[in-house]
C-alpha cells in the first residue's frame, strides 16, 4: 500500500526544482494553456494567502531508464538524456506550477522544461 505524505514546499523551492529537472511532466499531463489573466489570478490568489489548489507529486521508485521514458512526454525526453532521472513526476498542479515558473524563471528556462530546444 502506497502512503500519501502531505509536505510543504514554498514556490521558491518548487520553481527551482522545476528548472533542475527534478520535477517531470509526464504523458497523461495536457499542454500548458492557462493565458495570463488565469496566471494573474493565481498569483493575486497566493498574495491573498488563498487556497490556490494542491500540486500532486508522485516519488516513483524506477529501476531503469526505460520505465521512467515510457511515463515522459516524448518531447521533453531530450531534457533527460545526460542528467540524472527526475525526482518526482507531476501528477496535478502542471498549469498552476507552469504558470509560477513562467513569472518566477528566465523565459528561456520555462520553454525548455515545456520541451523546447535551447
Amino acid at each position: 500500500m502506497y502512503k500519501l505524505t502531505l509536505t510543504t514546499f514554498s514556490v521558491d523551492k518548487l520553481t527551482g526544482m522545476y528548472a533542475k529537472g527534478e520535477i517531470a511532466i509526464p504523458e497523461i499531463q495536457r499542454d500548458f494553456v492557462w493565458d495570463t489573466k488565469r496566471i494573474k489570478l493565481l498569483l493575486e490568489s497566493i498574495q491573498k494567502d488563498y487556497p490556490s489548489g494542491a500540486i500532486i507529486l508522485w516519488e516513483p521508485q524506477f529501476k531503469t531508464r526505460g520505465e521512467f521514458e515510457m511515463l515522459i512526454r516524448p518531447e521533453r525526453l531530450h531534457l533527460y538524456k545526460d542528467k540524472p532521472m527526475p525526482q518526482y513526476l507531476l501528477l496535478d498542479g502542471q498549469q498552476r506550477l507552469t504558470a509560477l515558473c513562467s513569472v518566477i524563471l528566465p523565459a528561456n528556462e520555462v520553454m525548455t522544461s515545456l520541451g523546447g530546444r535551447d
